[in-house]
């Protein structure tokens, strides 16, 4: 049996997007900013023998609202 730990990409891995009075997924790449100690993390998981697994709800895609 594998270990792992799941980590939220969204406010977890990389910074929330302050729009509209509100904290969002980003939308493109330019708002894309990985968080401070998010690389630090995953790299002392992993050296634990843990899977790092990420996941996300994308409501964004479902609404159209991501910039291709």
């Amino acid at each position: 049996m594998n270990k792992a730990v799941f980590f939220d990409r969204d406010g977890v891995l990389n910074e929330l997007i302050n729009r509209n009075g509100g904290y969002y997924s980003p939308r493109n790449l330019s708002e894309f900013r990985i968080c401070k100690n998010s690389i630090e993390v995953t790299k002392f998981t992993k050296s634990k023998g843990y899977l790092n697994i990420v996941i996300s709800n994308q409501p964004d895609i479902e609404r159209g609202y991501l910039i291709k």
